[in-house]
């Protein structure tokens, strides 16, 4: 059973980020004038679908030593959820060049220290119960930070006029790019938007560069506010296993070659009325190349996790596919709601969820130069109640195309009975599925011939 955290987490922790980086703004002596006008602390009340499920804090200051330091903590409890947060925290050196000092990151279980060394920065990465170093070969800062409010500050942009600046993904454990859009200067200032991976994102700046408010996809707002406004006064709640009620068993739906579903009520602009799964469906990814990196979650460097994914063989053998999911399949054993921290502890116990499985086959294909990811969706469970529960599976890159295996169930192929979901996706239906309980209806399958 997946941890529906690690599907929202992604999205609140984007969403976070990209706030922050709107706003934790200083700069050399050109944008000087922005730092004065932003130096200070503010506070946003967070909501999903009108309901107020957390805050955001930020704040600048400049040290006595001259270093700037711009932090923000994000808390946020979604309904019928367990509380989460994530910190940030940046300094820039007080010199020139105004480079990245350090920084730290923590979200949910992992924690990210960042130092510079003389090729870049180290970043150490810690969970529960290991603590690794990545090297990451890059230069970072004041101006990477501060590059979209000082193209609005030099270059008065109109509507539809677009910068790509640098950005830190420390989830990642990289520098991106990321390209902002001008929609309107208007009363209140500028409204920009970003076409985030995860969902567009639509943000209001008052004149002096400070967010007033953020809509991610339409599900999740940031609204500027004081404290005692930005945080919700409910109670601490444990999330229970959700599922979702099927109308009626599938025999073997292993071996399903199509599947058609419905579900009620309908979730208009979220899921389509009817839909139908096929065996094997892939989403893919424009670029494979982006897909080979270490990451917080997928520990690549690992001898444990290199030595897993040379037990399959030649990745140019046709079997090598086949004897990976076979080998994940067999390192870790199932254990519902039991999830590991961190692949490594999942390894040192010998069990975790499906997401475990899911990113050990992802953390071993990239650590032999194969592209892959994990996905996240509903899959079909067969019981006297059947139902559809969240769960991870992978997407493979090989023999030039993508191609789909689940690991927890030792399949080479997906079957039909898996509904890839993206992250605004699963928060809308989980959402309404508190608000209103849905079920899904078997309208059709086919088997494999």
């Amino acid at each position: 059973m997946l941890d529906l955290r690690s599907l929202i987490i992604a999205s609140l922790g984007l969403a976070t980020l990209l706030l922050a980086h709107l706003w934790l703004v200083d700069a050399f002596s050109a944008e000087l004038k922005i730092a004065a006008q932003m130096q200070g602390a503010s506070w946003y009340r967070i909501t999903m679908a009108e309901t107020h499920v957390g805050y955001m804090h930020t704040s600048a200051e400049l040290d006595q030593e001259g270093n700037r330091h711009f932090h923000s903590t994000t808390h946020f409890l979604l309904p019928n959820g367990s509380p989460s947060t994530i910190t940030k925290h940046l300094t820039f050196d007080s010199r020139a060049d105004a480079s990245l000092k350090r920084a730290h990151f923590r979200s949910r279980d992992t924690e990210v220290r960042l130092h510079k060394d003389s090729d870049g920065y180290v970043a150490e990465v810690a969970s529960a119960r290991t603590t690794r170093e990545v090297p990451l070969e890059v230069q970072y800062n004041l101006a990477d930070f501060l590059g979209f409010e000082a193209w609005l500050e030099s270059s008065v942009p109109g509507p539809g006029a677009t910068k790509t600046v640098r950005s830190l993904d420390f989830e990642r454990l990289a520098v991106v790019q990321r390209t902002y859009r001008v929609v309107e200067r208007n009363e209140q200032g500028y409204l920009v938007q970003t076409n985030a991976p995860l969902a567009a994102t639509t943000t209001q700046l008052d004149t002096n560069f400070q967010p007033i408010s953020m809509s991610m996809a339409g599900l999740f707002a940031f609204e500027r506010a004081d404290q005692l406004t930005a945080i919700p006064a409910q109670g601490i709640e444990q999330k229970p296993i959700l599922m979702f009620d099927v109308d009626r068993r599938i025999t073997d739906h292993t071996t399903l070659r199509s599947l058609t579903l419905s579900i009620d009520p309908p979730l208009s602009g979220v899921l389509d009325d009817n839909f139908t799964l096929r065996r094997g469906t892939v989403q893919g990814h424009p670029n494979p190349a982006e897909l080979l990196h270490e990451d917080t979650r997928l520990p690549i460097r690992d001898e444990q996790i290199r030595a897993l994914a040379m037990q399959a063989g030649d990745i140019d053998q046709p079997s090598f596919l086949t004897n990976l999911v076979s080998t994940v399949h067999q390192r870790i054993s199932y254990s519902e709601g039991r999830p590991a921290p961190d692949l490594l502890t999942a390894l040192q116990r010998g069990y975790g969820e499906c997401t475990d499985f899911a990113d050990l086959l992802s953390a071993a294909a990239r650590s032999v130069g194969v592209p892959a990811r994990t996905i996240f969706g509903l899959a079909y469970r067969d019981a006297a109640q059947p139902k559809m529960m969240f769960h991870a599976w992978n997407e493979v890159f090989l023999e030039g195309r993508w191609q789909s295996v689940d690991p927890t169930w030792n399949q080479t192929e997906i079957d039909a009975s898996h509904l890839p979901l993206d992250p605004i996706q699963a928060a809308s239906l989980m959402h309404a599925h508190n608000v209103q309980p849905r079920s899904f209806t078997v309208l059709d399958y086919q088997y494999q011939d």
